[in-house]
């Protein structure tokens, strides 16, 4: 029987402040001060401080020279540059995905479609994150699963914006089109079925920025007196 290796504390700090922040408990622009979560973790400030780090290569954290570091701001042309870089590579990594799914990979992919299903809350986005992750880990090319799979963890934080304002349909029919590629073993669905998801997110935050524009124009027609 193989043994889990037990988690490190910079492990621990890791996974537990990238969830607080992909789950909304630490929101975009939150200081991120390493004594009061070292104290909150309950581990030494070195965990935190190498946890810090790997999040900022993430692009979830952002380390400020001389002040510390925040949890990345949510920034309209990152994510529209993330989700671009995606809609190029990510249909590539789901046709190799595809030809080597194991059933494992299905069965949990199912779980955690089941698990967005009926979750309403922000530990959709860490479900959601989970999904694409997964099915896309079958493909024989680490590095271009490496690239994707940091460009999902950043995609991560605009999630709820896009969901806010979406446009298209539900992003769970979009899931299950997936999915269902996947089980066909039908690489070009699969890959098309992606394609439209991740189109769909872009329209979302153009619209987003879109209505923005148009709250800032209605201020400037209408000054405060």
């Amino acid at each position: 029987m193989t043994v889990a290796a037990p988690r490190t504390a910079h492990s621990y700090a890791y996974e537990a402040l990238r969830n607080r922040i992909l789950t909304g408990e630490l929101a975009p622009g939150a200081p991120l001060i390493q004594a009061t979560l070292a104290k909150d973790l309950g581990v030494s400030m070195t965990p935190v401080r190498e946890a810090l780090r790997d999040l900022a290569t993430e692009g979830l954290v952002t380390l400020l020279p001389h002040k510390g570091a925040a949890v990345t701001s949510l920034d309209l042309a990152d994510a529209r540059e993330i989700h671009t870089i995606r809609l190029k590579l990510e249909p590539d990594a789901t046709r190799l995905a595809v030809d080597n799914v194991t059933l494992d990979v299905l069965n949990r992919a199912e779980e955690l479609y089941a698990d967005m299903s009926q979750k309403a809350d922000h530990s959709w986005v860490v479900c959601n994150r989970d999904f694409h992750k997964l099915l896309i880990s079958p493909a024989p090319s680490p590095r271009l699963v490496g690239i994707l799979s940091s460009l999902l963890e950043a995609a991560a934080l605009y999630v709820p914006l896009a969901i806010t304002h979406r446009v298209g349909p539900d992003p769970q029919v979009e899931h299950r089109a997936i999915l269902d590629a996947y089980l066909r073993r039908d690489p070009e669905a699969a890959a098309e079925a992606v394609a439209t998801h991740i189109r769909s997110s872009i329209h979302s935050l153009e619209f987003d920025a879109d209505e923005d524009a148009g709250e800032d124009a209605t201020a400037d027609d209408h000054p405060a007196t």
